[in-house]
């Protein structure tokens, strides 16, 4: 960790970039990005592998928050040197980074493609498992990387998925899932590996959910996973699940629920807040008319092109697998209504667009 310390403060030096101090979410949320930038001829002199571990440093200094200008810079550079010389590391890094910065861009494709994929077997489980994690959340499909690591498991080319931890086994089956990847020999593979383990090696809550997932989405395509579920893993994992969903409902909601929320109520609808009939915590339902509403804060999108992201788009289609008409609201898109009038003529229109 301190080695990993000492190379995001050489990066933020070499960028001239001043990180954000310690601050509320509100202030990250408004935090601008104008402050020290880097000069585009400075950034080309730096290497492609240079530029994907400044990509990192970002998105471990700023998340998903801030230097979104930065990191387009960063690509920008990047591709101009058709990202010649990325170790599978670096492109990991990468992979990471953008996801954790929710910052979408097509060289994806090209980072993780080719030569690239060739080289997976220099990756670590921990890395595999953060490279696979971020194209998930950026609904990216790395095939060339997907029919690689099949092939190296397979041949056990590389250190087998004995070696991966509970964990990292579940993330990687939650990201195929994502990816909507499990009637796929690689998916098999990972799904037998986990179901070999100790159902106690899997007592995790961040665990059960994502094996839930696994699971909805196996419903959802047709896949019969339980089959090899000889533990009752899955039933622990509904189990966590429905907990979870249940503790949800007694928290407060984001500020754009709650006023998605008075709107509803404004236009005299039957609701339920939080409702978890569905098998999710949706934000407002009008169960009489089996409509989920649900408001896509900051953290659903991708910052940059404001498409939903991996774990948003899989929710929407287990809901729908389900029988739900669902309504998502964008936060910008709430935030341009002006006025109590737009917001409910906006939601009935809505509404009214799906019983047409």
């Amino acid at each position: 960790m301190q080695t990993r310390e000492r190379e995001v403060k050489g990066l933020v030096e070499a960028l001239q970039v001043t990180p954000p101090r310690p601050c509320s979410a509100d202030y990250l949320g408004v935090y601008s990005t104008t402050t020290l930038y880097p000069s585009l001829a400075a950034l080309k002199c730096l290497s492609a592998g240079a530029i994907s571990e400044c990509i990192w440093a970002l998105a471990v200094l700023g998340g998903g928050a801030v230097y979104e200008s930065e990191t387009d810079m960063l690509i920008q550079v990047g591709q101009s040197h058709s990202w010649q010389g990325l170790t599978p590391v670096q492109g990991a890094h990468v992979c990471w980074g953008l996801a954790t910065a929710r910052h979408c861009t097509p060289a994806l494709g090209h980072i993780l493609g080719g030569r690239m994929a060739e080289r997976l077997c220099e990756l670590n489980p921990r890395q595999t498992t953060a490279l696979l994690w971020g194209c998930a959340i950026l609904l990216h499909q790395p095939h060339a990387a997907l029919q690689k690591l099949t092939k190296n498991f397979k041949a056990n080319d590389i250190a087998g998925l004995s070696n991966f931890g509970p964990g990292q086994l579940a993330t990687f089956g939650w990201a195929l899932s994502v990816l909507q990847q499990q009637d796929t020999p690689l998916f098999w593979l990972v799904w037998a590996e986990i179901c070999r383990r100790p159902r106690a090696s899997f007592s995790k809550k961040a665990v059960h959910m994502q094996l839930h997932q696994v699971a909805l989405e196996a419903n959802t395509a047709g896949v019969d996973i339980a089959l090899y579920d000889k533990q009752g893993l899955l039933e622990a994992a509904k189990l966590e699940w429905d907990n979870e969903i249940v503790n949800k409902r007694s928290k407060q909601g984001s500020y754009y629920a709650r006023d998605i929320l008075t709107t509803v109520i404004g236009l005299g609808l039957h609701h339920i807040e939080e409702d978890a009939s569905a098998g999710y915590a949706v934000d407002v339902s009008l169960p009489h008319l089996k409509i989920a509403i649900e408001a896509d804060g900051p953290s659903h999108r991708s910052r940059n092109t404001r498409q939903p992201l991996g774990p948003t788009i899989m929710k929407q289609r287990h809901l729908q697998a389900a029988g739900w008409q669902l309504i998502t609201i964008a936060h910008d898109d709430w935030d341009s209504l002006q006025g109590r009038s737009a917001k409910l003529q906006y939601l009935q229109e809505k509404v009214g667009d799906l019983l047409a």
